[in-house]
């Protein structure tokens, strides 16, 4: 809906909950070792059953690089969406 030639958006909190979701969603259905969309993802990425290496992705293979690019455009979408909402909200 537009009012006055803007979007009506929600909070700016809201918008900065969204990408703290998707980049939470990458970590456990993603491949952030391989695919990082945020600087903490190596060290957040889930762990296989040995503790150690790296949980195989949910996601099969053949979708991965798409499935990556689209969680990117997300994130960037709500960044946007956070830019333009008053820094209180």
């Amino acid at each position: 809906m537009i009012v006055d030639g803007q979007p009506i958006r929600a909070s700016r909190q809201s918008a900065l909950w969204c990408i703290g979701t998707i980049e939470q969603l990458w970590r456990e259905r993603g491949n952030p070792t391989k695919l990082p969309i945020s600087s903490v993802d190596i060290i957040l990425a889930p762990k296989g059953p040995d503790g150690k290496t790296p949980r195989n992705p949910a996601i099969v293979s053949s979708e991965i690089e798409e499935a990556h690019g689209t969680f990117i455009r997300m994130i960037d979408r709500y960044r946007k969406i956070a830019a333009e909402c008053p820094p209180e909200s």
